[in-house]
């Protein structure tokens, strides 16, 4: 049975492309995998064998079911979940993928060191540290 923890002890202070503690997306476990769905968006991350993840992504009802480029099994792994008010996060051995309030994924390893993080620019808060004059 894989773990789910739930924390709503974060409170909503403003605007989201400045504050993290805005909600826009809703956080879930699926079958022991972290799901975030905003509007028509959907991401699934799934444990992947020892230590990585399958991330999917789709804007339809439902997920595929296709494994697309993933056709061979990986070994099971026990990934932990963990839903925040603002952010969820689930772990796979020494890796962990953080989904953040707006949809923004990052990768940490098991020493708290950025594998991969997604870029978000911002142009509509002038203060954030995203933001970019650059229409690009």
């Amino acid at each position: 049975m894989n773990e789910v923890k739930v924390d709503l002890s974060g409170n909503n202070q403003g605007d989201f492309r400045s504050d993290s503690n805005f909600l826009l997306g809703s956080f879930s476990e699926e079958n022991g995998a972290l799901a975030y769905r905003y509007d028509a968006e959907r991401v699934l991350i799934q444990p992947w064998g020892k230590n990585s993840f399958r991330v999917c992504a789709s804007k339809m009802a439902r997920m595929p079911e296709e494994r697309w480029a993933l056709t061979e099994e990986a070994g099971q792994s026990g990934g932990t979940v963990t839903i925040q008010a603002y952010a969820a996060e689930i772990t796979n051995g020494k890796i962990r993928a953080r989904i953040n309030n707006i949809g923004k994924i990052s990768f940490t390893n098991d020493k708290g060191e950025t594998l991969l993080e997604e870029y978000v620019r911002n142009r509509q808060d002038v203060l954030a540290s995203t933001s970019s004059s650059l229409e690009v």
